[in-house]
């Protein structure tokens, strides 16, 4: 067998991307494929989870995002942006110790 620093090269590879919203169309997600394809020499399925499949090349593997229970930032409760303010972190990460939000 084929192999390249313990990887079996006649093994299929998986190569995931996830197309979410409209910052990217399908053209980005079809390049990617092409280059992966065209610059490796495993063979890959490629998967792609999107809301939006129009456009995609028929190899890649289409799979439905799951529904996720999110926020606009802008339709946040203000709790974070007081965390920001009250710690003077406004990149809204924050330091827990013990349990407490510091």
């Amino acid at each position: 067998m084929e192999s390249f620093k313990g990887i079996d090269m006649k093994k299929v590879i998986n190569v995931i991307c996830i197309k979410w919203g409209n910052a990217y169309d399908a053209n980005y997600v079809n390049t990617l494929k092409n280059m992966i394809k065209r610059h490796t020499s495993y063979t890959f399925d490629f998967y792609c989870f999107t809301e939006d499949s129009e456009g995609l090349d028929e190899d890649i593997i289409i799979k439905p995002l799951p529904v996720l229970n999110t926020i606009k930032e802008n339709e946040q409760s203000g709790s974070r942006k007081d965390l920001q303010r009250a710690t003077g972190n406004q990149r809204g990460s924050s330091v827990e110790k013990n349990g407490v939000v510091e």
